[in-house]
């Protein structure tokens, strides 16, 4: 039995992440939320639920230690961007507490910092929207970014040059070309114990809140090239999911999320199911080398529609 740990358990990445792990039985899930149980859409789908402080706390940080004990916890999958974070640094403090699912802190900070990113990937000879160092040098239409955010919350479109009178804090964000085409997600993962990579293509079809509610599995080599040069660049392990928009058939990065994705769903269903890969490799099971041979469905189409848990008493 592999014990696994799961965070931020009300949110769409966490369901999707258990679902994946659901597909073997030798697995045993504990989920993690702020939340009570009553309160936290996911508690119904895991073996066992315990309610958690906010990652910011230094409480977070005695409590998972204690949940890792008592539930003899193989491997912990943090979901959060916050929580990927505190995790991280975790690692880096408890390496021998368990199997800790998160890249060491350098590499998490280098991804959440968006414009860095850029520097980084353009000095690698990977497609950035040009970034200007001052409102005089926009050319329209652009976009304003908050240098580290989750999803498009805080993007500001500037569409002219009254628009860019607005006062942008610099500080804080940045000036970028605005790129308009087709969006695609790549869902990817590295091996933690040696060179295997592999990734799923998704269209992003129709988006609600960043989160993909409608897309596709497709073909597109060329991204697949590009996510694979960016994890080996990074020296990345586990799971990512790097965003791209093609403009005229030329790909350009628009940011990288160091953790498993809102809509990766799609893609462990059309076979790169990385949250199993995950758990098999936190124990070295022999198990990961059948899993990661399967090959990823191309064509695959996903719609998503909510479904209500009820509670009384």
């Amino acid at each position: 039995m592999i014990n696994v740990l799961v965070t931020s358990l009300g949110s769409n990445t966490a369901i999707g992440v258990v679902k994946a792990l659901r597909q073997q039985n030798e697995i045993c899930i504990t989920g993690t939320d702020i939340f009570t149980a009553n309160q936290c859409a996911g508690s119904s789908l895991v073996d066992y639920f315990l309610q958690v402080p906010m990652a910011i706390t230094d409480e977070y940080e005695y409590r998972l230690l204690e949940i890792i004990k008592e539930k003899n916890i193989h491997c912990v999958i943090p979901i959060h961007d916050v929580e990927v974070e505190k995790v991280s640094f975790m690692s880096a403090k408890y390496p021998a507490q368990t199997f800790w699912a998160v890249n060491p802190p350098g590499i998490i900070s280098l991804c959440n910092d968006k414009k860095m990113m850029n520097v980084f990937l353009s000095n690698m000879q990977i497609n950035v929207p040009e970034m200007y160092d001052a409102v005089e040098e926009i050319r329209y239409p652009a976009i304003y970014k908050p240098t580290k955010g989750v999803s498009s919350k805080g993007i500001q479109v500037i569409g002219s040059a009254e628009e860019s009178r607005k006062n942008f804090n610099l500080e804080n964000g940045f000036l970028q070309k605005m790129i308009k085409g087709d969006e695609y997600t790549v869902d990817c993962y590295t091996s933690y114990h040696s060179n295997f990579f592999n990734c799923c293509v998704r269209k992003r079809i129709e988006t609600k809140e960043g989160i993909s509610t409608k897309g596709v599995t497709v073909d597109f080599p060329l991204l697949e090239e590009i996510a694979a040069k960016i994890h080996k660049g990074l020296q990345y392990k586990g799971a990512s999911n790097i965003q791209f928009i093609v403009e005229n058939g030329i790909p350009y990065f628009i940011e990288m999320n160091p953790r498993f994705s809102g809509a990766g769903i799609l893609s462990y269903h059309a076979g790169l199911n990385s949250p199993l890969f995950t758990a098999y490799e936190s124990v070295q099971s022999p198990l990961f080398n059948e899993a990661k041979n399967i090959v990823v469905k191309k064509g695959v189409f996903m719609t998503r529609y909510w479904n209500e848990n009820f509670y009384e008493g």
